[in-house]
């Protein structure tokens, strides 16, 4: 099988790497440091997952989401949030739109579960 494309989004580089790191012996990993660089790399990319902060500068996680959902919603399937501020209002729009999210910080355990959950239903989904 081929090794799943990665995007790392955050404006955090000590994040972005820890994910590349945990995630670079399974997988192709590229970062972006806002939603604006993502928004670019996906127009161009094909990523089977999106691991995205939600505040950042620029562009937010929330907005990148948005934008993503009028131009290329395919990609919204394979979307997970990471944020240090889950609000009640967070909660309510991941549950809406069937978005899994990682609290901050995050545990290997965490972010790992979540990304076997997000490609297991990928797969089930397409099928």
């Amino acid at each position: 099988m081929n090794r799943p494309h990665f995007l790392i989004v955050d404006d955090d580089e000590a994040i972005r790497n820890i994910f590349s790191a945990i995630f670079d012996d399974e997988a192709h990993i590229t970062t972006a440091s806002d939603g604006m660089e993502a928004l670019s790399l996906i127009g161009n990319h094909k990523y089977d997952v999106v691991i995205c902060d939600v505040t950042m500068p620029r562009l937010t996680g929330l907005d990148l989401y948005n934008e993503l959902k009028m131009i290329k919603p395919e990609v919204l399937e394979k979307f997970i949030f990471c944020t240090g501020n889950v609000t009640n209002e967070f909660e309510s729009f991941c549950s809406l739109h069937h978005t899994l999210f990682i609290s901050k910080p995050p545990s290997i355990y965490s972010i790992k579960t979540a990304v076997k959950q997000l490609l297991e239903n990928t797969v089930q989904m397409s099928h």
